[in-house]
């Protein structure tokens, strides 16, 4: 079972590095990590080029990092599609058999890849794998919809404000086949390939929503059962 990473880069070049990292240490090792800037990334595109070449001899456990590492400079994507395009090429260029879209800002544990793969085994046929992830955000439109939720305030400002563990639920217990938008974190998700490929996940249509990751959720759990452990393998900041 082949997994392909599709790792989004946009401004805050200091993070990217930190993430590529906890993707170099990963685990479960047969995966590929496909990285797509949104824009030019200088210190992004040199960091990834020293890392391919072994520079930083610090990864000798993971042979062949240049063929499994591959940095696309892509277009500046149009104001407001906060991503889709790029992780919808990010879908077309994938060889692995499943999926898992995250951002720059984002930190694996070292068993996020094989939790996917504890999930995938336990179906019966290709399905969406789903982790838990801790969630910090200074996205001032999301607190409110949490604080309207969650019927209580949360602090925030200009440093990222932590959240809580997701999926969550408000009432208690989570129910993913009944889940709605903002409980779920595209860090948590897993996707198979085939059938994303054919339900068309981030579809242009969705370029410019701002929960097109909850949406291809939903086509694919139209189409393939839902595994989920509750296991937090993953941080979004």
């Amino acid at each position: 079972m082949k997994f392909t990473i599709v790792m989004t880069v946009y401004k805050r070049e200091e993070l990217f590095l930190h993430a590529l990292y906890t993707v170099l240490q990963q685990d479960y090792t047969d995966w590929e990590l496909i990285i797509l800037a949104d824009g030019p990334h200088p210190s992004a595109e040199a960091a990834t080029k020293l890392i391919k070449n072994d520079q930083y001899h610090a990864f000798w456990e993971r042979p062949n990092l240049t063929e499994r590492i591959h940095y696309h400079s892509c277009k500046r994507a149009p104001k407001g599609t906060v991503g889709n395009s790029l992780r919808r090429r990010g879908l077309k260029l994938a060889t692995g058999d499943y999926v898992c879209f995250v951002g720059h800002d984002c930190l694996l544990d070292k068993d996020y890849l094989s939790t996917h793969k504890a999930n995938i085994e336990k179906a019966d046929r290709n399905c969406v794998s789903v982790v838990s992830a801790l969630y910090w955000t200074e996205d001032s439109q999301f607190i409110y919809w949490l604080n309207k939720k969650r019927e209580k305030k949360l602090p925030h400002g200009d440093i990222p404000t932590f959240v809580g563990k997701i999926p969550w639920s408000f009432t208690g217990q989570i129910d993913l086949e009944k889940a709605v938008s903002g409980e779920l974190d595209l860090t948590c998700f897993c996707f198979p390939v085939i059938e994303s490929k054919q339900v068309g996940v981030f579809s242009p249509d969705m370029d410019y929503a701002y929960d097109a990751d909850f949406q291809s959720f939903s086509k694919l759990r139209a189409v393939a059962p839902v595994i989920f452990n509750p296991k937090v393998v993953a941080g979004h900041f």
